[in-house]
């Protein structure tokens, strides 16, 4: 069904557009596909998106400002606008020629990935909390060539612009904050003639790695080619393939020697420091495994051991044993962790990764800043929220689920949103650096 509303939404971009561009609309090929691009738009003319991803237009090939609007996705007609967030003025949104008939999707930071992957129909549903990401398939998917159609040198240019304002807007903020926050150590570093550490981004119940990539795409803006470590983690083990085809679509290596390098996917169930998998916890694995694989679009085929991913029990480990089994650096500038009620002290009769002191005591002493996805309601916000408030972190966002108020106006949240942000490291790492590389301690 969401197929369907994409694609007529699609037609119905497609058709405005080609008459402001002054090109009739050919007829659909014999294939039935959609109409190709004519020369003349091609050679001359770039699309540029609108700031609300509800249109686009044709443009000369000539500089373009950067949009400092920011559109709400639940403010429509757009009629009321804000200023977006000051992060996104010191990166630019992608532009470059399209690769939607190779199947194709590049995302507003240049994130490359198949179209189908990132346009799947639970995100389609979900029209306020995932506009953004709606809005991108609806755009992109009308610049599909007809099957057979011509070469992805000959689809157009197109210029993005940055996100409508909804749920993972906020991520973005965050992410590019991260990155932000890494290329001043680098600049610090370099004045000093030190070292270069790595920008380490974990991404626990990563999917595909969508926080990880745009993290990788935001780097490359930043400080192109600086060392990078990235740690993925999710219970179903099909999606390392997915990663590993997106690693080399996006030039990352991935699970190379080189640790300076790398990107490492891990199938497990993350718990805390003390804590065992129970019966809930198994059962609740096997049911985000049978969920997952539905909503990725995966099967389950056997694997080398006779099971299905949704047969293979999950594995599990704690934060600290995962960072010191794939020997992650000190210093990890970012956790994303979506990891479906296990963010709590408890939930649902199972432990969260928060029910004993370990995993707190482990993100104060190497995390700088945290963005977690909430499940629950009012009460394991609040046991979540005095767990970092006892331990000095400070918190930037905090939106329950629902429609919320937000700097930016309203936003449906489909899973909450908190943003913690580690003082100490944030205040004292690079004094900490320079003595440590210095030989001080």
């Amino acid at each position: 069904k969401s197929h369907r509303v994409t694609s007529s939404r699609a037609k119905m971009l497609l058709a405005s557009v080609l008459p402001l561009c002054g090109i009739k609309q050919s007829a659909p090929s014999k294939h039935g596909g959609e109409a190709m691009w004519p020369k003349a738009c091609l050679k001359s003319k770039s699309l540029l998106v609108d700031p609300s991803w509800a249109s686009i237009r044709c443009v000369h090939n000539q500089t373009i400002s950067r949009h400092t609007i920011a559109v709400n996705a639940m403010v429509e007609p757009a009629n009321q606008t804000w200023k977006h967030h000051e992060i996104f003025s010191e990166f630019a949104p992608w532009q470059g020629r399209l690769l939607a008939n190779r199947g194709l999707l590049v995302d507003f930071l240049g994130f490359t990935i198949n179209q189908s992957l990132y346009c799947n129909d639970d995100y389609m549903r979900q029209f306020d909390a995932h506009a953004l990401r709606k809005r991108q398939c609806d755009v992109f998917a009308m610049c599909k060539l007809r099957r057979g159609g011509g070469a992805a040198a000959r689809m157009p240019t197109v210029r993005t612009t940055w996100p409508v304002v909804s749920e993972e807007y906020f991520e973005y903020i965050d992410v590019l904050t991260a990155v932000s926050e890494y290329a001043a150590d680098v600049k610090a570093a370099t004045e000093r003639q030190k070292p270069q550490r790595p920008f380490t981004f974990v991404e626990l119940g990563a999917g595909y790695g969508h926080w990880t990539f745009a993290a990788h795409r935001a780097l490359q803006q930043k400080v192109a080619g600086a060392p990078h470590a990235y740690l993925l983690v999710d219970v179903l083990k099909s999606l390392g393939a997915e990663v590993s085809k997106l690693a080399r679509l996006n030039e990352i290596t991935f699970s190379a020697p080189d640790p300076a390098h790398r990107l490492r996917f891990h199938a497990g169930y993350v718990t805390a420091e003390k804590s065992n998998m129970n019966e809930a916890d198994t059962k609740m694995a096997s049911r985000m495994i049978s969920d997952y694989s539905r909503i990725w679009g995966l099967d389950t085929k056997k694997s080398e051991t006779g099971k299905s991913d949704s047969e293979a029990p999950a594995s599990s480990a704690s934060l600290r044993a995962l960072f010191d089994r794939y020997k992650l650096p000190c210093i990890i500038d970012m956790i994303d962790m979506d990891i479906q009620g296990a963010e709590y002290v408890s939930y649902q009769k199972r432990a969260g990764v928060f029910s004993d002191t370990g995993t707190i005591e482990l993100l104060t002493q190497r995390v700088r800043r945290v963005h977690i996805g909430l499940h629950g309601g009012p009460a394991p916000n609040k046991r979540l929220l005095s767990v970092f408030a006892r331990w000095g972190w400070i918190q930037q966002w905090y939106f329950p689920r629902g429609v919320q108020e937000t700097p930016y106006g309203p936003a449906t949240f489909g899973d909450g949103v908190l943003s913690l942000l580690n003082p100490t490291l944030n205040d004292t790492w690079a004094a900490a650096a320079a003595a440590r590389l210095s030989g001080g301690g």
